[in-house]
């Protein structure tokens, strides 16, 4: 297999670019900067409170990496609530009911490259992973799922690589067991992290 490489790029964490400062009077949707927003990478969404928004629950729907349509549902709180998956794009975010104050939406700072696929029948499986950071000091961790990224109707379940995690330097593992896909994610910091991951032939 040639070799795969995938990018992470930390974004400036932004409290507001994906929804400005808005009270909903009723249940609906939030007033998006534009019909669609496209995020420069992959990343968290942030919902921003100003008071207590508990027992209001706020789903944000977009679309991942890979272009699949992407949907969270987030419970309202006091401060903030963030996104565990990752948006490419928000087309948009509902609210169960009347908000209590005001409220804004924007990226996190933790994003996401797309998935790698990998070869799952290969036998030995023997993944080799890199990762070298450039431009800065980025916090960045390997995961893998043994969900098919292609399949529009799956959500992927990643899991953290044991070894390859919280890094914020050059550093190489492996995953010798079969999965079907990773990518690098960068959770704080700046700069990029770059993953070369090669897959072993077959003897």
């Amino acid at each position: 297999m040639r070799p795969i490489i995938k990018t992470a790029t930390a974004l400036a964490a932004s409290v507001a670019s994906i929804a400005a400062s808005q009270t909903p009077l009723t249940a609906g949707n939030l007033t998006l900067t534009s019909p669609v927003v496209t995020l420069a990478q992959p990343s968290t969404v942030t919902l921003t409170f100003a008071a207590n928004e508990t027992g209001r629950t706020f789903v944000v729907y977009g679309t991942d990496a890979e272009g699949h349509v992407e949907v969270e549902s987030l419970a309202g709180t006091t401060g903030s609530v963030t996104s565990t998956r990752y948006f490419a794009s928000v087309n948009r975010i509902s609210v169960s009911a009347a908000t209590a104050g005001s409220l804004t939406a924007g990226n996190s700072g933790g994003t996401a490259s797309s998935w790698a696929p990998v070869d799952r029948n290969q036998a030995p499986f023997s993944l080799g992973i890199g990762c070298v950071i450039s431009g800065g000091t980025p916090n960045y961790t390997v995961q893998y799922t043994y969900d098919d990224p292609f399949d529009p109707n799956v959500d992927q379940t990643p899991f953290n690589h044991p070894t390859i995690a919280a890094k914020t330097a050059n550093f190489d593992g492996n995953i010798l067991a079969p999965v079907q896909a990773v990518r690098v994610i960068v959770s704080s910091g700046t700069g990029s992290v770059t993953m070369t991951v090669v897959q072993g032939m077959q003897p």
